[in-house]
């Protein structure tokens, strides 16, 4: 999925100046339930219909 994120202040972690991060779409990733399943270990048969 792509989401919009806004502008906000970020800070150079090296001088503390802020500087401005400019509004931009990202992209999500959001797992199926068979994946977190077997990330966590589960038993993801249970989960299929």
């Amino acid at each position: 999925m792509v989401r919009m994120k806004g502008e906000r202040v970020g800070r150079n972690p090296k001088t503390g100046i802020e500087v401005p991060i400019t509004p931009r779409r990202v992209m999500v990733f959001k797992p199926s339930n068979i994946l977190k399943a077997r990330i966590n270990g589960g038993d993801a048969a249970n989960l299929v219909d």
